[in-house]
């Protein structure tokens, strides 16, 4: 079958190999974690282990974690695990098998702290059983037709069913590797989307049905330059769950969060406004999003930004904004960090801090205006 490729379960770090097997057989993440910024290994690295959906570099998200020796001996160990100059995890010098039972997550850290890869979830395999990927090609002109077993739709297709996964490298030996979606596609539930770093899904076509995504699948940058409302709405329509990474992204126009949206953005992650009279965040007729973390800017420099607002809600049953920051909202006409504006149900508005606005008219602050309740 072309471009589908039969994999035992290993985890490639940074061009060398290391079985991951658990109490029953686990594969984590993508079938390797190339550093591809650099063409080399994530040498000196740390690799974390955690539940599923939460970050395993917090000591409490973390699951027990044992080793393999190259005697045979397992060993309970605490995280996070060294990788050599070659990328092997190591335990008390000597290369390792990582054993973790049931659902997690993983992160690797390259040596001086930074995040190389983040897998949010990966699935537990049966043991000794090989593992089906499916690898579409980049150079395909719709990945949402079927074409010569080339393209995101063709592996949907022949997957039917049946449990999979589909990865898209970034191979193409350029900054980014771009999988162009013209015509839109859903993913199941019962295949997986792994996307190395590098890897963007661009188009007029939309993806959906992913239980969770990264803004960069879609091409976000968050170099403080680059519009990223494109690509964000995108990763917001199509998962549930929906990670922003640390930077600075720049947004033109409103972000659109969709029904049973879960945003969780980095600590680090700042949605910066970039235009006047601008709802960054804007939810209208939608239930159960939730917000947390990371910071949102407006843009009160302009004496012009009179009634844009850090987020917006209008008819939305089941709201949560936690932990976020939000600030320079506003100026001496209105804006507010937060706007219920009506048609509100069941908001929870938790630990946020806002400020920075310099209006009379509801700047840098919650305002409830209209009929909202709970």
């Amino acid at each position: 079958m072309k471009y589908f490729k039969r994999l035992f379960l290993t985890l490639l770090i940074l061009g060398f190999t290391s079985n991951l097997f658990a109490l029953g057989t686990v594969r984590l993440g993508p079938s390797y974690f190339p550093e591809t910024a650099r063409g080399r290994p994530v040498a000196l690295g740390s690799i974390y282990v955690g539940q599923p959906d939460l970050d395993p570099s917090i000591l409490a998200n973390q699951k027990q974690l044992s080793v393999r020796q190259e005697s045979g001996t397992v060993v309970t160990v605490s995280q996070p695990i060294s990788t050599s100059a070659g990328g092997i995890p190591l335990y008390l010098g000597s290369p390792v098998t990582l054993l973790v039972d049931g659902y997690y997550s993983l992160k690797v850290l390259d040596s001086s702290g930074t995040q190389v890869y983040y897998v949010p979830s990966s699935n537990p395999d049966t043991l000794g059983a090989a593992q089906d990927n499916c690898y579409p090609d980049y150079n395909a002109v719709n990945q949402g037709l079927t074409g010569d077993n080339d393209t995101i739709k063709y592996c949907v297709d022949t997957y039917g069913s049946d449990q999979g996964t589909i990865v898209l490298r970034h191979n193409s030996g350029n900054a980014t590797t771009t999988y162009t979606l013209t015509t839109s596609e859903t993913i199941p539930a019962n295949i997986t989307l792994e996307v190395e770093r590098g890897a963007v899904i661009d188009g007029a076509g939309t993806l959906s049905g992913l239980d969770s995504a990264r803004i960069e699948w879609f091409g976000a940058v968050g170099d403080g330059a680059t519009n990223n409302t494109t690509a964000i709405n995108k990763a917001l329509a199509a998962a549930k769950k929906v990670y922003f990474w640390s930077g600075t992204f720049y947004v033109e126009s409103s972000i659109t969060p969709v029904t049973n949206n879960e945003i969780v953005l980095d600590k680090n992650c700042i949605i910066q406004a970039n235009a006047n009279n601008l709802n960054i965040f804007s939810l209208d007729t939608v239930n159960n999003v939730s917000i947390t973390g990371g910071k949102i800017v407006g843009d009160n420099t302009n004496d012009s930004f009179t009634s844009g607002n850090g987020i917006y809600a209008s008819t939305v049953t089941g709201l949560k904004v936690e932990g976020v920051t939000i600030t320079n909202i506003g100026d001496n006409s209105g804006g507010a960090g937060i706007l219920l504006y009506s048609g509100v149900v069941d908001a929870k508005i938790l630990n946020n801090s806002i400020s920075g606005g310099t209006g009379n008219s509801g700047a840098a602050d919650i305002t409830v205006y209209g009929a909202c309740k709970n």
